[in-house]
């Protein structure tokens, strides 16, 4: 990823946390994530 994509995909996701439309945060982080320090609580998956 080039530098100026991994900023917009940043301040999207700033914005996706900022005004609580987390429906963005589907637009730039991938299903295929892996959470290496997962809750107790949470499952597989983006949710």
């Amino acid at each position: 990823m080039s530098t100026n994509k991994n900023i917009k995909a940043q301040e999207r996701f700033g914005e996706a946390v900022n005004t609580g439309k987390l429906e963005i945060i589907r637009e730039v982080v991938s299903d295929k994530v892996k959470d290496h320090d997962p809750a107790d609580i949470q499952g597989d998956g983006p949710q």
